[in-house]
Formats: structure tokens, sequence, C-alpha cells
């Protein structure tokens, strides 16, 4: 038997929208800013 898993789920409209505007969403950016502190540190 074979489970095929669904495919995760599109990014957000207004997240989507935010990028365009070139603004940085909340949500990715402490995301991406943990690791490079642990790097920096």
């Amino acid at each position: 038997m074979a489970v095929t898993t669904p495919p995760p789920p599109p990014p957000p409209a207004a997240a989507v929208q935010l990028l365009r505007n070139g603004q940085t969403a909340p949500t990715p950016r402490p995301l991406l800013a943990k690791p490079v502190r642990s790097k920096m540190i």
C-alpha cells in the first residue's frame, strides 16, 4: 500500500503581497535571523 502524502499548502496571499511590495514579512524574518545569530555568536 503506497501512501501518497498531500503537497504542502501554498503560501498565504498576504505574505506574497508583502514580499512583492518589498516589505519583510514578520514570520520568515525571525526564522532566517535565528541561524544567522547562532553562526555569528
